[in-house]
Parts: C-alpha cells; sequence; structure tokens
C-alpha cells in the first residue's frame, strides 16, 4: 500500500476546483471518459460538481463504424463486360498541369483501371 503525497493531494484537488462546473474540458483533458467516470470523479474529489456532459464530437466520430459495403451480385465472364467510371471534381487546388477534375474506369474483370485528367 502507497502513501499519497497530500501537497501533492492539494495541488490536483485545486486544480480540479478552478473548473468545478465545467465537465466537457475535463471531459477532454482527461482522456475522454464515460458520463460513468467522471461521476465516480466528482464523487471522489470534495467540493467538485460536473455539470451535464454536452455531446462530445470526437467520442461520436470514433465509436462510430463504416458499414460494410454491399457484396457485388454482378458476374463478368470477360474483360470490358462491364465498365465502372467515375468523375470527381473540381479539385480545389489544380495540378501542376493545370486539372481541376479527374475520370476513372475500372473494369469489373480484370479490375484493370484507368485514370484521366480533365
Amino acid at each position: 500500500m502507497g502513501y499519497i503525497n497530500s501537497r501533492l493531494l492539494s495541488n490536483v484537488t485545486q486544480a480540479l476546483h478552478t473548473a468545478r462546473s465545467i465537465s466537457t474540458p475535463w471531459h477532454a483533458r482527461l482522456g475522454h471518459p464515460n458520463a460513468r467516470k467522471l461521476q465516480h470523479l466528482a464523487n471522489t474529489v470534495p467540493d467538485i460538481t460536473l455539470s451535464s456532459l454536452n455531446v462530445c464530437v470526437s467520442c461520436n466520430m470514433s465509436k462510430s463504424h463504416k458499414q460494410p459495403f454491399v457484396t457485388s451480385t454482378s458476374v463478368c465472364h470477360k474483360p470490358f463486360e462491364l465498365v465502372h467510371s467515375d468523375v470527381w471534381g473540381p479539385a480545389p487546388t489544380p495540378s501542376t498541369q493545370g486539372y481541376r477534375y479527374y475520370v476513372v474506369f475500372i473494369d469489373e474483370f480484370t479490375r484493370f483501371t484507368w485514370l484521366y485528367l480533365l
């Protein structure tokens, strides 16, 4: 069992008191703990009350998951039976030759890809 330096504990308590009712900054500073952990902190440290936690954009982004791509039902038996294409642009910064768009073609059978700058 270890001992905690009372001076250190006093400094920590004092630091927590400086923002006693602002929970969002403490949520970020402490590594984005959940509301239960923050409530435990509020119960452990004397004279600290945390306001309700606002929606944390970082937590929502990190806990979201990409949906898997739908498996393709198209079956190709030779090249050029099915070619996918996509156009992108305008690019915020043009290429060194001044192009701001591109078009890409992908052959379903061979997965060969062509990219043309526009």
